[in-house]
């Protein structure tokens, strides 16, 4: 016997599954984005659904049917190849097949979004610029409030309200660069984990979104968060990032981890605020919109763009610390001995005039104007200099609060026979050595600028253990690719 037909609802429609076929019947909705109330409005989101899918999964959408009576035609139909439940996604992730699958999909979904129709670039920079975000953002909270009176749930809408604002203050250069390269496209705009079909041959995604095009054509990038946030949701952290790495290797994709983070934050409000609203009108629905609120809280602070200052007189380990940060929290590291060989300023280039105020000017401009490119587009980016003169840091906190970053000052110590003993026993002929002689050490640490605003950092002892300033919260951006400005 072969088994009973099932019918399931979603949101705007109801499926019936039968042997090896699924039929799809619209409800009679008239919404503020969404039009199906009469039967010629629902036949035509039936043939958009069918081309938008097939798109994606062309073996699956088999086209559109009538339901009649005495030959009337009554009610369309999409007639839909049945696919497996236990293929899904969702139902594969606690599989060992799970880093396989997901790797697939990612796949999958690079070369999808390698074919998809681009955006225009007025198009694109109003469906995805700045403006176009944060009304995005503004929406979105708004409708979160209006869904619930859940004094944990308004205190998280506040605090994403700013860190939102203060992201998007400060990355207009990245996002416009994103709508100019073509990264904004017609993509599937509600990708989730249930929808996903892993078959022997290949996946199928289905369900994008089809009602209003603009929610589809996005940065390509949220459009994967879509995926991203129901991994993490569904308790797969290491899936979402292998996910999200796959994604970016197969697609050749290019973005500062801080952008990823902004995308998975928004994807997470999204559903916190359905399903804020599902509880609203019955209480008796599951579902938990505070976790939900604080998975894009968590994703939005680790989105915070931010400048770290690592000084201190030559031989203090400055360098060294720097580098250690660089590496730990994904920052790019720009140092001041790096830009004046670059800018041919060194002592062997130029002889005594290298140390003249205006020689140390020049570097400093240099090292701030790549770093205030950096962070405007969303990389973070650490700084080795020795920062002993106040106006220089007073400058680089002026960067900083152009594009909305967060300053960290971090001031090396340690004592001065220790900083002259290392100066001394470094290496002849030392790749990116500092040209700071053991004498230097007195000279600068005479001229230093009281630093009050820095954390101290002991470099005398072991630095592991001491508070820098910074949360090892960040994920992700140490396999971003990141774009290092060289003069020119």
């Amino acid at each position: 016997m072969s088994d009973p037909p099932l019918v399931r609802e979603t949101h705007i429609s109801w499926v019936l599954l039968t042997g090896d076929v699924a039929y799809k019947v619209m409800k009679p909705l008239r919404t503020d984005v969404l039009d199906q109330g009469d039967v010629a409005a629902r036949r035509r989101a039936c043939q958009r659904e069918v081309a938008l899918n097939a798109r994606l999964a062309p073996d699956v959408y088999r086209g559109v049917a009538e339901i009649t009576l005495d030959g009337e035609a009554l009610e369309p139909v999409i007639v839909m190849r049945r696919m497996p439940d236990e293929r899904r996604l969702s139902a594969l992730l606690d599989g060992p097949e799970a880093r396989e699958v997901v790797r697939d999909v990612a796949r999958h979904i690079a070369a999808f979004h390698a074919s998809a129709d681009v955006a225009e670039p007025a198009a694109a920079e109003a469906l995805a610029g700045v403006d176009a975000l944060r009304r995005r953002w503004a929406d979105d909270l708004a409708g979160l409030r209006a869904a619930t009176e859940d004094p944990r749930l308004l205190a998280i809408a506040d605090e994403l309200e700013a860190l939102s604002a203060r992201y998007l203050a400060g990355r207009g250069a990245l996002l416009a660069e994103r709508t100019r390269e073509g990264m904004v496209r017609d993509g599937h705009g509600d990708l989730l984990a249930e929808d996903v079909f892993c078959l022997a041959d290949g996946p199928r995604v289905l369900d994008c979104l089809a009602f209003d095009d603009s929610l589809r054509t996005v940065d390509v990038l949220a459009d994967v968060a879509f995926l991203v946030m129901d991994l993490q949701r569904l308790g797969h952290d290491d899936l979402a990032e292998a996910f999200l790495d796959d994604y970016v290797e197969f697609g050749d994709e290019h973005h500062p981890g801080s952008l990823a983070h902004l995308h998975v934050a928004q994807r997470a409000l999204v559903r916190a605020k359905v399903t804020a609203l599902r509880r609203r009108q019955d209480p008796a629905r599951g579902g938990d919109a505070v976790s939900l609120a604080e998975l894009a809280l968590d994703h939005l602070r680790r989105a915070e763009v931010r400048l770290v200052l690592v000084g201190g007189i030559p031989g203090s380990g400055k360098s060294t610390l720097a580098a250690s940060i660089g590496e730990d929290f994904g920052f790019v590291v720009l140092s001041s001995d790096e830009v004046r060989r670059d800018l041919g300023l060194r002592a062997a280039d130029i002889g005594p005039r290298a140390y003249e105020p205006a020689t140390v000017a020049r570097v400093y401009d240099e090292l701030l104007r790549r770093a205030e490119h950096l962070l405007s587009h969303g990389t973070s980016v650490v700084l080795d200099a020795t920062w002993t003169d106040g106006a220089a840091r007073t400058l680089a906190r002026d960067v900083a609060g152009r594009a909305s970053a967060r300053v960290v000052e971090v001031r090396c110590d340690a004592p001065p026979e220790v900083c002259r003993r290392r100066i001394a026993g470094r290496p002849a002929g030392t790749p990116g050595a500092s040209e700071a002689k053991p004498s230097t050490v007195d000279l600068l640490a005479a001229r230093a600028d009281p630093w009050p605003e820095a954390l101290v950092v002991d470099t005398g002892v072991p630095v592991e253990g001491q508070p820098l300033g910074l949360e090892r919260t960040w994920w992700r951006v140490r396999r971003t690719r990141q774009r290092v400005v060289r003069p020119g």
